[in-house]
């Protein structure tokens, strides 16, 4: 395990890419991203304002999922009458939400089973807050499927992934549908539309998705979750607000805002734009940033309000909730297999603070997880910008993990499979990393090579696991990684500094 202590000073490497927008371009890499961050970071406030004061009046406690109902249909139940007109509709002729609808429709219909593995407190006040999962009449059953995938952005360089899926043991891809604030495709969503949200797509995300699935390469959409800065500053009922009713912008998010993680409304929202990407073709859905803000304010507000104490329950159990909602409406409904990304962040410290747990996601009924398992994201031992300890992982310390791929996913592969594997029929197919992490301090890093990026491949069959997702922020990756795979790397490779590395 991790140590707990250094939790913050492990999300400052974590989190780094999120501050690329208030971050010199020389201190940043150039082909590396995040996989649990939304890109691109584009604007901040589109009123050009850093804090956003939503009334004058005191905080409004959240309402329960019992009093949201009287709102449903006002605020985020899904336009049938527009969906039916709209060109976001799968080969049957039915959109997503009518189909959803059917599934959930009738007099008999017997609520979504809670699958997650709470306490006896959680269970209680999850119930008692959000109320029931929704009802659903047919239950649809789920075929896994093994993904060996890249992540791929917006499909830009489509010629040259196809190639790769053709010469290699890839067979899937993750696309971007929805980022932090931007849709990749023209939602016809209303509430998206009315906050003014980023549309930077046309009909060409559903052309790529196609084209892709015409080749037989399975289609991962990624949806961005409760980071959504244009959504939470121009609908403000949405955010994640202190006591005076004011936006908070998050400074170690790259001033981003949040949508509420409570506020169930939210998620109706959220399961609308997976409805449109079912529509657009994809095969399987990827929630990605599903978890809280955390750290300091960068605007003059006061602390975060999510409600009062003795009424909420806690974050995981929030958030796990959530989750089992999404599973009932995509993947009971639809039959949609259902992915989220989470951070490799098992402490008690980190579950209470973002909301992620491996407990609570690997128990909510989902196809799979996906951890962010980037050794470069561990804290080393550079009294610079690491933590001059190190990191501890399933009782082994790693003081540059950076320089050891094999040894961390070794390592915390083992982690899971020791701790969660038998918490339910959830996969674990974890973001591996396929970028140099130049930005490190000297000593602490190294060149991610084709033959470091299959260590790490090598590290998951050698721990009996076979899913993984490639990450490079520039959607480049060598066809090497796959014939050093083959047979030409060994873990006695491992560069030797991982126990006496130093430096700035």
């Amino acid at each position: 395990m991790r140590i707990p202590a250094k939790l913050l000073l492990v999300s400052v490497v974590t989190f780094a890419f999120l501050t690329a927008c208030s971050m010199p371009k020389n201190q940043l890499p150039k082909s590396t991203g995040t996989a649990g961050v939304s890109e691109p970071c584009g604007p901040t406030d589109v009123n050009g304002s850093a804090a956003v004061k939503v009334s004058e009046q005191g905080p409004k406690r959240i309402q329960s999922g019992a009093e949201l109902e009287a709102d449903l249909p006002k605020i985020s139940q899904p336009n049938y009458s527009r969906a039916a007109k709209s060109p976001l509709r799968n080969k049957s002729g039915i959109s997503a939400a009518e189909e959803a609808k059917e599934a959930g429709s009738g007099v008999t219909a017997k609520y979504g089973d809670s699958l997650a593995a709470y306490t006896r407190e959680e269970q209680v006040k999850v119930d008692k807050f959000f109320g029931p999962l929704p009802p659903i009449n047919h239950l649809k059953l789920l075929r896994h499927y093994k993904v060996k995938g890249v992540y791929i952005g917006n499909g830009d360089n489509l010629s040259e992934i196809i190639s790769l899926v053709k010469n290699t043991e890839i067979n899937s891809v993750v696309i971007n549908v929805k980022s932090d604030s931007y849709f990749h495709y023209p939602t016809e969503n209303i509430i998206a539309r009315k906050a003014g949200v980023s549309i930077v797509g046309n009909d060409e995300l559903a052309q790529r998705i196609q084209k892709l699935k015409d080749q037989g390469i399975r289609v991962i959409g990624k949806i961005s979750c409760f980071r959504d800065t244009l959504l939470a500053r121009n609908y403000p009922e949405f955010a994640v607000k202190d006591k005076e009713n004011r936006v908070i912008n998050w400074s170690n998010e790259g001033e981003a805002s949040f949508v509420n993680p409570y506020n169930i409304n939210v998620w109706r929202y959220i399961r609308d734009c997976c409805y449109e990407a079912v529509d657009l073709g994809c095969d399987e859905l990827l929630l990605d940033q599903v978890r809280f803000p955390f750290g300091v304010a960068a605007n003059e507000v006061g602390n975060v309000y999510y409600g009062e104490k003795e009424d909420l329950p806690d974050k995981p159990a929030a958030i796990a909730r959530f989750l089992e909602f999404m599973r009932v409406e995509l993947s009971d409904k639809l039959g949609v297999p259902l992915s989220a990304s989470l951070f490799d962040v098992h402490s008690k410290q980190g579950e209470l603070s973002s909301g992620q747990s491996y407990r609570m996601f690997s128990s909510c009924g989902l196809d799979s997880i996906t951890p962010i398992l980037f050794p470069s994201d561990y804290a080393n031992a550079s009294p610079w910008s690491g933590n001059g300890v190190g990191t501890e992982i399933n009782g082994q310390l790693f003081k540059a993990p950076d320089l050891d791929p094999y040894g961390v996913i070794s390592a915390t592969a083992n982690y899971y499979l020791s701790n969660f594997s038998k918490q339910g029929s959830t996969f674990y197919r974890p973001y591996l990393q396929a970028f140099t992490a130049g930005y490190l301090p000297r000593n602490y890093w190294h060149k991610y090579t084709p033959a470091e990026i299959a260590k790490q491949i090598k590290a998951l069959n050698d721990s009996g696991l076979d899913e993984y997702i490639l990450w490079n922020g520039e959607a480049h990756y060598s066809r090497e990684i796959f014939t050093s795979l083959a047979g030409e790397v060994t873990p006695d490779e491992q560069p030797t500094a991982t126990s006496s590395a130093s430096g700035n």
